[in-house]
């Protein structure tokens, strides 16, 4: 159990040594930059890893803790999948988002999965295309002729 709370330790420290800067991946890339004005919006729910977490961590709690009595295998499964189920969720964040559709100056169409609840209709985005998609609300004059 110990090497088990140093883990998720260890894994909440990593969390926060994430950066938001440009991609790595991004370095010597083309990257498409697109502005456009949100038309319309629709609430998704994204899947969710934790209730696989849950059974992995509880079968590794109970096998951590097998050379003990049955109270001792019962508890290290259901501290195993709590803990798991946990970290998963923390990591996965939020599991609300919105399918954003955008026109932009040009009178093309783009369709955007976010992982966000906070863009509205008529909000001009800044969306940067690379190895990834990113996005930013900006001024509603990057979104007119």
């Amino acid at each position: 159990m110990n090497r088990l709370m140093l883990i998720g330790i260890l894994c909440i420290s990593l969390i926060g040594c994430s950066s938001k800067g440009i991609k790595r991946e991004d370095i010597d890339q083309f990257v498409e930059i697109t502005y456009g004005k949100v038309v319309r919006t629709e609430a998704v729910t994204f899947d969710s890893k934790a209730d696989e977490a849950a059974a992995i961590g509880g079968i590794e709690g109970a096998i951590e803790n097998s050379d003990g009595n049955l109270d001792d295998v019962v508890v290290g499964a259901i501290t195993g999948a709590v803990v798991s189920a946990l970290f998963v969720s923390i990591e996965e964040g939020s599991k609300h988002g919105l399918i954003v559709d955008i026109k932009t100056a040009k009178s093309t169409f783009h369709s955007l999965t976010l992982k966000t609840t906070e863009i509205k209709l008529g909000d001009c985005l800044r969306v940067v295309e690379g190895n990834e998609v990113s996005f930013k609300i900006v001024d509603e004059e990057f979104c007119t002729l």
